[in-house]
Formats: C-alpha cells, sequence, structure tokens
C-alpha cells in the first residue's frame, strides 16, 4: 500500500456513475444507442395457439422504458372472445392484450433495436382487428404487420390513450412488400419502408367505415399495394401522422388512377397536425391547382419526385391559370426509400409554388453510386409544371444526394441557401434558374459547416446569399452564369477549438461556366 504521506492523504476526486448514466452516453458507446438497466426487457412469443392468460410483471422506473410485446403467427385476429372456427389462425383476446399492461404491443412480427432504430421484422400473413367498441383495445403504443393484409373491421375499436406531455422519438424501419399500423400515445414516431414499389403485389392496410383508430401523439398507415382508409382516425392536437403507399396523389385525380388520396378534407380529419410524412413508393401527384398544407405543419414528402399532372376534368390544357401551391413552416424533400419515378406524358400547365419558413432538400448518409454517379432512386424530382417558384426563410440541402429540378424556369426566393453539415448535394435545374433574397427572412445564425453545395443550371442568374461554412460552393451553368447585384457567395472559414487550440477550417468557392 501507498506509503502514509502527502500523496496518500492528498484530497481526491471521485466520479461516481451508474449503468443507466454510463450506456446513456454516447461517447461510452461508440455513438451506439442502447438499452440500459432502467428499461424493461422484451416479451416475445411466437405460436399458432396461445393461452395468454397469465400476469406479466413488468414495474418501470423513472427514465425508463416500459415493456414492449411482439406477437407472431402466420395469421393473427383480435376478437372479444375465442370461436371455434377452424381457419388456422391465433385468436387473441383484446382482453388478454390489455391485461399484458405493455407499453408496445407488436402484432404480426418482431423487431429488434440497432442503433437506436427499431428494425420490424414481418412475419405474419394477415393481421384481423376484429373487436367492437364494447371491449377496446386498449394499450399506449399499438403496431400490427402483414405481409398480405392488415384488417381494421367495422365496429373494431384501439384507443392508446391521452397523448404524453413530453413523448420520446422512435424511429421505425421495416421492408419488403407489406402492410403496416401503428398507433401511439408515447413516442412520435418516425417510419420508413424499404422495398416498396408501385408494381407491389401485395401489402393492403384496410380501415374499414365504422372502424375507430385514437392515438394520442403518432399514428403510421403505409402498405405498398393498396390503402383504405374509410374508417375514423383521430389524433390529439400536435400529432404525427405517416401515410404510405405505392402512390400519393392530391387534388382532382382521374377514377383511372390507383394511389392513396390525400386532399385538404382527409388532412382536415386526422386534426391539428404538427407533422405530416407522405411517404410514396413512385411520385407525390398533383392533379389541377391544389392548395396544400398549412404554416404550422412540418411537411415530409419521401418519394421519388414531385409532379404536376393535369385534373381529372381537364383535358389538354388547364382551365385557369391558377398555380398549385404547398405550405408548410418546414417542407423536406427527400427519397430514402429507393421509390422509382413514373414518368408521364401530360403536364399541369400550372406553376408550382412552394411556401415554407425552411425547404430542406434531404439526401441519405450513405447513397448508392455507380462511377461516382448517384442512382435515380436517390434523388428526387420535380416536373410536369411550367414553372417552380420556392419562398422561404432558407433553403437547405442535407446529407449526399440530388435533387432535378425540370422545369422551364425554377425562381428560389431565400434568406439563404445553405448545405447542413457535412453534407454533399447538388440541385439541378434542367433550364433556367433565378435565385433572389428574401429581405423579410428571419434568419438565425448559422450554425452548419463543412458541406459541398452544387448548384447546376442550363442558364443561372444568382442574386442571394449562397453559404457554405467552412465548406464548398461550386455554381455551374451551360450557357449564361450572372452574378447580378445582390448576389453573397460565401465559404467563410470556420475556427473549432481544441482544448487549448483554434483551428480553421479551409474553404472553396468555385464558379463554372460550361463552355
Amino acid at each position: 500500500r501507498p506509503a502514509e504521506g502527502a500523496v496518500s492523504k492528498a484530497p481526491s476526486q471521485y466520479i461516481l456513475t451508474s449503468a443507466d448514466t454510463f450506456f446513456n452516453n454516447p461517447l461510452k458507446t461508440e455513438g451506439l444507442v442502447v438499452s440500459t438497466p432502467s428499461d424493461v426487457a422484451k416479451l416475445s412469443l411466437s405460436a399458432n395457439q396461445l393461452a395468454l392468460n397469465a400476469s406479466v410483471i413488468a414495474n418501470t422506473v423513472a427514465n425508463g422504458t416500459g415493456l414492449e410485446v411482439d406477437i407472431s403467427s402466420n395469421n393473427i385476429r383480435v376478437v372479444n372472445s375465442q370461436d371455434n372456427s377452424n381457419d388456422g389462425s391465433l385468436q387473441l383476446t383484446v382482453a388478454s392484450l390489455n391485461a399484458l399492461n405493455a407499453e408496445s404491443v407488436l402484432l404480426g412480427g418482431t423487431r429488434s433495436l440497432v442503433d437506436g432504430v427499431s428494425n420490424v421484422t414481418t412475419v405474419a400473413e394477415n393481421v384481423t382487428i376484429e373487436n367492437d367498441s364494447s371491449q377496446i383495445l386498449r394499450t399506449t403504443e399499438f403496431i400490427a404487420t402483414a405481409n398480405q393484409q392488415v384488417v381494421v373491421q367495422e365496429n373494431a375499436s384501439i384507443d392508446t390513450g391521452v397523448a404524453s406531455i413530453k413523448p420520446g422519438d422512435k424511429v421505425l424501419k421495416t421492408s419488403g412488400e407489406g402492410a403496416l399500423l401503428a398507433l401511439s400515445s408515447k413516442n412520435n414516431i418516425t417510419y420508413s419502408r424499404a422495398g416498396g414499389s408501385s408494381t407491389a403485389t401485395q401489402g393492403e392496410l384496410i380501415v374499414e367505415s365504422g372502424s375507430t383508430l385514437q392515438a394520442g401523439n403518432s399514428a403510421v398507415l403505409d402498405a405498398t399495394k393498396n390503402v383504405n382508409l374509410d374508417g375514423a382516425v383521430t389524433l390529439s392536437d400536435g400529432s404525427t401522422v405517416t401515410l404510405g403507399a405505392n402512390r400519393i396523389l392530391i387534388g382532382d385525380v382521374p377514377q383511372n388512377i390507383a394511389g392513396l388520396n390525400v386532399n385538404a378534407a382527409s388532412l382536415a380529419a386526422l386534426g391539428q397536425l404538427k407533422s405530416l410524412a407522405l411517404n410514396s413508393y413512385s411520385n407525390i401527384d398533383t392533379f389541377g391547382a391544389v392548395n396544400f398544407g398549412n404554416s404550422g405543419l412540418d411537411l415530409t414528402l419521401n418519394g421519388a419526385g414531385i409532379v404536376g399532372h393535369l385534373s381529372a376534368s381537364e383535358i389538354g390544357t388547364p382551365s385557369d391559370n391558377n398555380a398549385s401551391v404547398i405550405t408548410a413552416n418546414t417542407l423536406t424533400l427527400k427519397n430514402n426509400q429507393d421509390a422509382v419515378l413514373i414518368n408521364v406524358a401530360d403536364n399541369s400547365g400550372r406553376a408550382l409554388n412552394i411556401n415554407a419558413n425552411t425547404v430542406r432538400f434531404e439526401g441519405e448518409a450513405a447513397p448508392v453510386t455507380t462511377n461516382g454517379v448517384l442512382l435515380a432512386t436517390d434523388q428526387t424530382t420535380v416536373q410536369g409544371y411550367t414553372q417552380l417558384n420556392i419562398n422561404a426563410d432558407e433553403v437547405r440541402t442535407a446529407n449526399i444526394g440530388q435533387t432535378n429540378l425540370n422545369v422551364a424556369q425554377a425562381n428560389i426566393n431565400a434568406g439563404r441557401i445553405t448545405s447542413e453539415t457535412g453534407g454533399k448535394f447538388t440541385i439541378k435545374a434542367s433550364d433556367a434558374l433565378n435565385t433572389t433574397q428574401n429581405t423579410t427572412a428571419a434568419l438565425t445564425p448559422n450554425t452548419q459547416f463543412g458541406g459541398q453545395l452544387f448548384i447546376e443550371a442550363n442558364n443561372m442568374n444568382v442574386a442571394s446569399k449562397i453559404e457554405a461554412r467552412s465548406g464548398q460552393v461550386h455554381l455551374k451553368s451551360n450557357t449564361d452564369l450572372v452574378l447580378a447585384d445582390g448576389a453573397n457567395i460565401s465559404a467563410n472559414s470556420h475556427s473549432l477549438d481544441f482544448y487549448t487550440t483554434t483551428q480553421r477550417v479551409l474553404v472553396w468557392v468555385a464558379i463554372w461556366r460550361w463552355m
């Protein structure tokens, strides 16, 4: 032992930590999100027949997550009481599911937590909810997934309870053709599916008329082949909703076009939403002059692109000069589901106006490239309009990707066009691109740095602020490139503090006129 003296008796510093504190620190877990001892474990059941009459003890503690129950079988029916039908299905009574006191129930598959993402593996071919209002299915979070069909029958009722004041954030991912329904009064759910397509042969979500789905914080309604939402879906104000389909349709849609029709009335029926994500496995199409969204809504358009068409009643040319208008607080255009663009012959003959505080063109962290070129399924496109007018406080690009503005004229009026940290993104206009300065924009200090921003057009006129702090700005035009009065191209260096040392990050600006 150390000899008695100044060292052994000197004041010492003790750092006391718990497993919860340690594993909640990303510096200790290599950036991974992991479960902690405060979290209740998961119960996973797979069966063709199941007597679910036991009591499950899963007491939660402060700051810990509750019990998750996964039940999988080929065909699952949720019923008031079991019957004697010999259809090979697993019958689960509402009373037995409610008695689990689970924080989250998943029917039809299993889930695994990997780096903060709940990956859902679908097992069931069909999940059917057959209860009625006399026995309401009550659980804080309910998820159903199936390869063929998820059906909520007439008079069926699911209620996840009162909205959480401080909801958590859950990232839910699945893959392949199929259907998924999720309702939560515990979490705001961010959802995506890999492997869907506009030509899917299976995956139907059917919410029949007379059924009731109630959620406090978030809902996901997604299917790769067909989505039918005839029942009542209600959420608390300030909720988040994700709608997924092989094709998202907005406006006066011709009857022969298959897809999920989302209009102002269906949007209003969901309540005062904080966030809406429209996930398409092909296009997000507008028909005629549409007016969609509102200034308080965070709107995510996740698909191959936005495509304009004539309305059902228009032939050859539009009946008026009204533009299609999309309004949001933050509008994000991305394609993280490898959606494939459906090219069509008709054109709306109208302008598309996008009004938002922030417009984000978002790519992926690690997209697929061939010889350094992004695949089309990792790009987004705007087409089918005479022109595109973006009016925003800020236009931002994120991650690695490309947005193609295939219109005769694209106009961006913004307080700032910039790249988020570490991004490498291209905005490419097929013809003319004009940028002007939004002098009324309420800009916060730009904290992003190190991004690479590429802006390309057939001809370009820049009269606004384009900024990539400690990054790269590349402007390229096939013909004329004009830096007009008001142009401010900035890639100022950014200082970083490393303990007692301050370093400045290098910058790069390139302006090309292609000869």
